[in-house]
């Protein structure tokens, strides 16, 4: 008998086409997602999913069973919803990794301490993800304006919706310790002089912007550090003549520790930040709050 934990297991790995990274999402392990497909398969006596070098593909069987699957999963949330009331005074949240963010965030939680939260740092494919598996309510993201098609397409294919709070510059950051610290910019010439800090992130990141935009794509500073580490980016700035490349929205936070936003010259408003939610789903009263509460720190900007 399939039980819904398998039912569960395979329209997880058939959405991300792939079992590995349905056992991270699902937080378990590959073989044992990988048996229960296989014992569905013996139960209904039909391939459902077929291997490649990338992944697994639904086989015509494999689409008809997930199709079927996940409509008794979404019929059995929505009994359990009726069932069991949601918690009111929980907020899960997905973001890029953002010391800004996570500065703003602590502001809201000082006036909302008794809310439950769970929030996650991670790139912004990740962050897609888990709004889209329902692991976060809410995903934050940082998003070149160059990308807002691919956002787009995600949001289709993902059954997600994107909603723009503010669009900001390219920004790079320096230290004290940096020739152009306390400068009011800088300029393409400027740029190319300097070494920076590359983050370790995804197809989304802002570090590549300079090398797909047609106007600025000679203006790339070289990778001096690459790290996923914001505690050892701050580090790096305060203490060497290494850049950030970023957002003035991601440099608010690095003020109070000497270090200083230099808008890149000629540059436009080519950053998006907003906010990624499940298509047609309300958001809580606490999600709602810190939306609003990020909307109006950004016009005190």
């Amino acid at each position: 008998m399939i039980e819904l934990n398998q039912l569960q297991y395979f329209v997880v790995s058939a959405e991300l086409k792939s079992i590995s990274r349905a056992a991270e999402v699902l937080k378990t392990k590959q073989p044992l997602i990988s048996k229960l497909i296989k014992n569905m398969e013996e139960d209904l006596q039909v391939k459902l999913v077929s291997r490649n070098g990338h992944g697994i593909e639904l086989t015509a069987a494999g689409e008809k069973v997930y199709q079927r699957a996940k409509k008794v999963l979404e019929d059995t949330e929505s009994i359990y919803d009726i069932m069991q009331p949601k918690n009111l005074m929980e907020l899960r949240i997905s973001t890029n990794p953002s010391g800004e963010m996570a500065t703003r965030f602590a502001g809201f939680y000082k006036e909302h301490e008794e809310i439950t939260v769970r929030y996650t740092e991670c790139d912004t494919k990740t962050v897609i993800e888990n709004v889209a598996n329902d692991i976060s309510e809410i995903g934050l993201i940082f998003v070149e304006k160059s990308l807002l098609s691919l956002i787009s397409y995600y949001c289709v294919t993902q059954k997600l919706e994107y909603t723009e709070i503010t669009r900001n510059p390219i920004c790079v950051n320096v230290g004290v310790n940096n020739p152009y610290y306390g400068r009011d910019s800088i300029t393409v010439e400027e740029l190319k002089k300097l070494k920076s800090i590359q983050t370790d992130v995804d197809l989304f990141s802002l570090n590549k912007h300079l090398e797909r935009d047609k106007k600025t794509n000679e203006i790339e500073a070289p990778a001096g550090v690459t790290t996923n580490g914001n505690l050892l980016l701050v580090q790096l700035l305060m203490n060497s003549s290494l850049c950030y490349v970023g957002s003035p929205f991601l440099s608010r936070y690095y003020e109070n520790n000497q270090i200083w936003a230099l808008p890149v010259e000629g540059s436009e408003k080519c950053i998006s930040v907003g906010y990624l939610k499940r298509q047609g789903s309300s958001l809580s009263e606490n999600a709602d709050a810190f939306l609003q509460y990020l909307r109006e720190t950004c016009k005190l900007r």
